[in-house]
């Protein structure tokens, strides 16, 4: 075997060794994203990334909801539910497509979610 294989194989023990070795590009990241729910939802449109987590927080004084649908025609795909004062709910999205959602509490209040 000529010499500078030898020198590759030995590179490549010390990158795997200390830690160096180059990304996976198979390896899927995940985000989180925070929406403020405070008499609106901030902000009121977000694209995510397919597997990307979106979790609400209520800052108001009373409950709120996160209903999947158009202002008073939830489409049954998600309901969080009453969501208590500074509580959180959170929906991890696997399918693409755009969303739209509302509080049932607070009819005027709606938002969009694009899934990529």
């Amino acid at each position: 075997m000529p010499a500078h294989a030898y020198i590759a194989i030995g590179l490549t023990i010390a990158m795997l060794t200390i830690g160096c070795a180059p990304s996976n590009p198979l390896m899927v990241t995940s985000n989180t994203y925070t929406v403020d729910i405070n008499k609106q939802y901030s902000p009121g449109t977000l694209t995510i990334a397919v597997g990307d987590t979106v979790q609400w927080k209520n800052s108001e004084g009373g409950a709120q909801t996160v209903t999947s649908g158009t202002i008073g025609k939830p489409d049954g795909m998600f309901d969080s539910g009453d969501i208590a004062p500074g509580a959180t709910f959170s929906m991890t999205f696997t399918t693409a497509g755009t969303i739209s959602y509302y509080s049932r509490n607070a009819r005027a209040m709606s938002g969009v979610l694009t899934v990529e």
